[in-house]
């Protein structure tokens, strides 16, 4: 199924993705060349970050899948793009992995 999917509506823009309406099955998540810093009052463009952010994704959801987790990846684009069943229950985890504190980070924990 690897190929170049066709997105319909945008439904959600944040800071790292883009998301579309494929169906009502399936979104596609497409992952930007973007970062940000200080509370997003500064974004650069970084290129090659979106196929870095959606190749660990998909290393997780099939590293997931392996183990009997049933996930919402369908395929890859083999770039930024991920398509993905929609209709799921999201479990809220967020991680952020950095070598060093920064930004607010450091207001809430000061050294």
């Amino acid at each position: 199924m690897v190929g170049n999917w066709v997105g319909g509506e945008l439904i959600y823009e944040g800071k790292a993705k883009r998301v579309y309406r494929v169906n009502d099955e399936l979104l596609i998540m497409e992952f930007k060349d973007e970062v940000t810093a200080f509370d997003g009052a500064r974004k650069e463009r970084a290129p090659g970050k979106g196929r870095l952010a959606a190749a660990q994704t998909v290393f997780l959801m099939r590293l997931l899948g392996k183990y009997g987790i049933r996930n919402h990846l369908v395929d890859w684009d083999g770039d930024r793009k991920i398509l993905v069943r929609g209709g799921l229950r999201m479990i809220p985890i967020e991680v952020i992995v950095r070598n060093y504190a920064y930004g607010s980070f450091l207001k809430r924990m000061p050294l």
